[in-house]
């Protein structure tokens, strides 16, 4: 039986290492890549049962945390 994937778990498998490396992010202030990772996330993943702002908190505790 799979374990059930958790928000932290999602979010990093689909944003790890984006924001310093991907083109798009690179020189733009961590707001733009949280919004645009917010709206992604949520475009994708329309089964979770998680609030916007719970999924732009976990983003920004990640991305203190150097975790994306």
């Amino acid at each position: 039986m799979a374990k059930k994937k958790t928000l932290e778990d999602i979010i990093i498998e689909s944003w790890e290492g984006t924001r310093h490396s991907h083109r798009l992010f690179k020189n733009r202030p961590d707001d733009f890549f949280i919004g645009y990772a917010v709206g992604v996330t949520c475009m994708q993943n329309l089964h979770l049962n998680f609030s916007i702002i719970e999924i732009e908190k976990k983003i920004r505790e990640l991305l203190a945390n150097n975790k994306l």
